[in-house]
């Protein structure tokens, strides 16, 4: 398993336009990739900073996601609601706790 871990401070106001974004567009898009396990938003409403946190079952099929045309074009989107360029991180997981932890 692994993850795009992305974090950028929101211009004022633009927090529950990105988050219908999210909801509306990453499914359609990303719903083709087998090995897309899902993404989290998470705010931190004291700096207006999100966290987007996406899993991936496939390491190349995640980089071949980030480096599509149309994952660009959807950061292009977003744009406009980014107060700085966001910071980008991939991680793999090496593991995991809770209840319903994948083992």
């Amino acid at each position: 398993m692994h993850q795009v871990i992305m974090k950028v401070a929101l211009v004022p106001g633009s927090q529950e336009k990105t988050k219908t974004f999210f909801e509306t567009t990453l499914l359609d898009v990303l719903s083709e990739f087998s090995s897309w396990r899902g993404a989290t938003l998470a705010v931190d409403s004291e700096t207006n900073e999100i966290v987007v946190v996406g899993s991936w079952a496939d390491a190349e099929e995640m980089r071949s996601w980030l480096a599509d045309p149309r994952h660009s074009d959807l950061m292009g989107q977003l744009a406009e609601s980014f107060a700085g360029p966001p910071a980008v991180t991939i991680a793999e997981v090496v593991t995991e706790v809770g209840p319903r932890a994948a083992r």
